[in-house]
């Protein structure tokens, strides 16, 4: 009877389930519960980055580090909401640039390439950035 009683139970449990993964909220994962393990891997490349953006090794590092665990569409959500809460940290968009340039979208990555430059029009790398993709773009036309 008690057997009987537990697998009523668990099939109870199953029935209220979600049945899809909109149901169980998968749109609330953070990147950290996407990057699992490699969370802090990926935390110290993007302090490096943080400190100097035009490291590129760091950047790709990053990159795959996100891409590894399928969370690299995730990492613009995570850098716009860093920049947000912190607005002080300008490589923040230079960053982001990178990201959208590496995921092909290009029309994100020059919207913030040219506010990167609003905030530090003096940096010659997020001008080559710039100038790189909109040179791309005429050649596609």
């Amino acid at each position: 009877m008690k057997q009987l009683v537990c697998t009523l139970l668990l099939l109870i449990a199953a029935l209220d389930a979600p049945l899809f993964a909109a149901d169980a909220g998968y749109k609330d994962l953070k990147l950290q519960d996407l990057l699992g393990g490699s969370w802090p891997e990926f935390v110290a490349e993007l302090d490096s980055l943080l400190t100097n953006p035009r490291n590129e090794d760091a950047f790709y590092r990053m990159y795959k580090i996100a891409q590894r665990s399928d969370a690299e569409s995730k990492v613009p959500q995570f850098l716009l909401k860093l920049t947000q809460e912190h607005p002080e940290k300008t490589q923040v968009q230079t960053l982001m640039g990178l990201f959208y340039r590496e995921n092909r979208d290009y029309v994100q990555a020059i919207k913030f390439f040219g506010e990167a430059i609003k905030k530090s029009p003096d940096d010659y790398f997020v001008h080559y950035q710039l100038a790189h993709l909109l040179g791309k773009q005429d050649g596609e036309d």
